[in-house]
């Protein structure tokens, strides 16, 4: 608004100074608020930077958190599966090994620290099933080597009995 416009419109300089400062300071008015709004503005934008930065942060330990989780899921299956393999009495170490991973490969659920009770039983019976030589008590130990009834000799020491023994063969012939 120019004092020109005023006068124009048949105002007199009294009320044009009146006009004109009340405008001055509307337009005073608004520069400071937009000046405080521009601040404001600087302001969020700088929030909103630290906000994505902290955004890709919290993805990156999300990720950190579900790789921990699944590994102590693992961690707690593999002591599970562990402790259900040390009750019972394998034929081999490679049996264990076998059963072992076999029951990994099933994922059975756990209940707190131990497997389901009916699913581990139901998998037991189909692995004694499918592997009944897996297991001790189903596979007795192969015996290769027995006893022998000896001479009847009393004998002191072990080069003696070997003497005795050359004897009775040296005394058949």
């Amino acid at each position: 608004m120019k004092r020109e416009e005023l006068s124009s419109l048949g105002l007199g300089e009294e009320l044009i100074d009146r006009v004109m400062a009340l405008h001055g300071a509307d337009i005073e008015r608004h520069k400071n608020e937009a000046s405080r709004l521009r601040s404001r503005l600087a302001e969020a934008e700088e929030r909103l930077g630290a906000l994505e930065g902290a955004q890709g942060e919290a993805e990156s330990w999300r990720e950190r958190f579900e790789i921990l989780e699944a590994e102590t899921a693992r961690r707690e299956y593999r002591r599970a599966a562990e402790s259900a393999a040390g009750a019972l009495r394998f034929s081999s170490k490679g049996a264990r090994q076998a059963f072992l991973a076999a029951l990994d490969e099933r994922q059975l659920p756990l209940e707190g620290e131990e497997f389901s009770k009916a699913e581990y039983q139901m998998f037991l019976e189909g692995y004694r099933d499918g592997d009944p030589g897996a297991f001790e008590e189903l596979c007795p130990a192969p015996r290769f080597v027995a006893s022998t009834p000896g001479t009847g000799f009393p004998v002191s020491n072990r080069h003696a009995q070997a003497n005795d023994a050359l004897r009775v063969l040296l005394q058949k012939n």
